[in-house]
């Protein structure tokens, strides 16, 4: 290494002079910023009356951004200014930039931003590494120009060879961080779907949050006709059924192994065997596969020369695939016992209704009605799925309550209707111990409730779930309609005149215009009836 003059005019190593202004500061950065903030500190020490401007590139956005003050102002990555500043790799004065004719009549906009009275930039120091610029100061001198200080000038010559390795270092566990963080929203927000579908249906979606790409297709696989279907995309149209082993995507599930090329034309044998007009140029193929099902398939693609896909997002999308696969697996387990479960308790409900003629099929109508009702109020599919439960268990209590009661054909004593309204609270505590009814329990609780407070637990309007009422009036509903021991079954219209009483008292007017418009969608009543 060649001798320099060092503060004290004596011959000295680049290693001194680096020690001399404490760059191996550098050395001890924490994250991105926090390098920035050190290199900009250095600058106003060893440079009097001077600010400095830290570009960085963000790879994802294609574009440079000043770091300190983010979002204020970018450059993209394919201006002429950066092509000129790589390609020079040197430390450039506002003067060299202005008289140089590579700059006529183009980035106007970013030059004159630059070295306006706001920033007032007298110098840039590109910072570049392994043939790529990572970043680049932009430094104000307060209207005076570097090249009178030769001292300076040695400070950022310094400083542009110290920076080349931190900041790669620096930029790579920046976005290290940032991909851990997305990892872990994204298992965040899988854990907020409720059924298998909604994972699968929304694997397109969770790939594009960990790495950009044109166009992408989910291929779910169907075991029994042995195929590939494509369940959900991005930006095709076109995606058609595959046979496993056909195309690119059936070739890598067929595999079951990730695979990422870049430039598929000059690929003799992925181009040979594509026949997925959406992968063009770069492509990222994923299989879904689990120890006792395999799910599918995700293919990413870009078309564009200057984005081809690195091995950072390969890894990226095998750890999601990961947790992804992990999620449907339990999903699945999940949905099983959970069907498993409603069987059983609903087999009960039925067993129940088998003692008594007039109440067979019963909960089965009063679990169509109240569905209906939510889905003509739009209800979240949650809740419908909820209220779905509780309609068809809502009379399981019942099962602790004496047979002679339940069948009796005359008039029940007061005794009698005492323990017959105590059936909604065993139901809830029948419902109490399985997780996924917890909130359907509710329901089950007070579907006797009445909004001016006369039903079984005197709750008034506000004071027990809505989801109770909605189950409540298809229970009336399937009673009114439905023969019993003392009157033989009301027409649903007549029905319908009937409830309509009890608008404002047990029911409300929304919930009720729900049932007759579900009642015309099955054409149980007339299109025409007017209430």
């Amino acid at each position: 290494m060649g001798k320099d003059k060092g503060k004290d005019g004596l011959n000295v190593s680049f290693d001194e002079l680096n020690w001399q202004y404490s760059l191996d500061d550098l050395d001890s950065f924490k994250d991105l910023t926090h390098l920035v903030n050190i290199s900009l500190q250095k600058i106003r020490e060893n440079i009097e009356g001077s600010t400095g401007y830290f570009f960085v590139l963000q790879p994802e956005f294609h574009e440079y951004r000043e770091v300190v003050r983010e979002g204020s102002f970018s450059i993209p990555e394919d201006s002429d200014l950066i092509t000129y500043l790589a390609i020079k790799n040197e430390i450039i004065s506002k003067q060299n930039i202005s008289e140089d004719v590579f700059f006529k009549d183009q980035d106007e906009e970013i030059l004159n931003f630059l070295f306006s009275k706001e920033m007032g930039v007298n110098v840039i120091v590109p910072i570049v590494y392994r043939f790529r610029m990572l970043g680049f100061i932009a430094i104000s001198l307060n209207n005076r120009e570097i090249g009178a200080f030769k001292e300076e000038k040695m400070f950022l010559k310094l400083l542009k060879e110290s920076l080349k390795v931190s900041l790669f270092a620096a930029i790579l566990i920046d976005k290290r961080f940032h991909d851990l963080l997305t990892l872990v929203d994204l298992s965040r927000k899988m854990e907020a779907f409720e059924t298998y579908e909604d994972v699968i249906d929304s694997i397109v979606d969770l790939a594009s949050q960990v790495v950009n790409f044109d166009k992408a297709v989910f291929y779910e696989y169907d075991p029994f006709m042995v195929k590939l279907y494509p369940r959900s995309s991005k930006n095709v149209d076109n995606a058609v059924e595959l046979d496993v082993g056909s195309g690119v995507s059936g070739y890598i599930f067929e595999k079951k192994k990730p695979v990422m090329i870049n430039k598929v034309k000059e690929h003799v044998f992925f181009n040979d065997i594509n026949k997925e007009e959406f992968i063009n140029f770069s492509f990222i193929s994923i299989p879904f596969i689990a120890s006792k099902r395999d799910f599918g398939v995700l293919t990413i693609a870009n078309s564009k020369k200057n984005e081809e896909f690195s091995v950072d997002h390969l890894y990226l999308l095998k750890i999601v695939s990961s947790v992804i696969v992990d999620v449907l697996e339990n999903k699945i387990l999940y949905q099983r016992l959970e069907k498993s479960y409603f069987e059983t308790v609903s087999s009960l409900a039925t067993a129940l209704e088998a003692k008594d003629k007039y109440t067979r099929g019963h909960s089965e109508r009063v679990m169509q009605y109240s569905v209906g009702i939510a889905e003509e109020l739009s209800l979240p599919r949650d809740t419908m799925r909820e209220i779905k439960y509780a309609a068809i268990l809502h009379d399981i209590g019942k099962i602790g309550i004496s047979e002679n009661i339940i069948t009796k054909p005359g008039q029940l004593t007061d005794e009698e209707y005492l323990v017959i309204q105590s059936h909604p609270e065993i139901g809830a505590d029948i419902l109490s111990s399985v997780d996924f009814l917890k909130n359907a329990k509710e329901f089950v609780r007070y579907h006797h409730e009445k909004l001016n407070g006369s039903g079984y637990y005197g709750k008034k309007e506000g004071e027990f779930p809505y989801e109770a009422m909605i189950i409540a009036m298809a229970d009336s509903f399937d009673a009114l309609t439905s023969d019993r021991p003392y009157r033989k079954a009301t027409h649903p219209e007549i029905a319908l005149k009937e409830l309509k009483k009890s608008i404002g008292k047990q029911f409300d007017q929304p919930t009720f215009d729900a049932l007759v418009r579900y009642l015309k969608k099955i054409t149980m009543i007339r299109q025409s009836l007017i209430l």
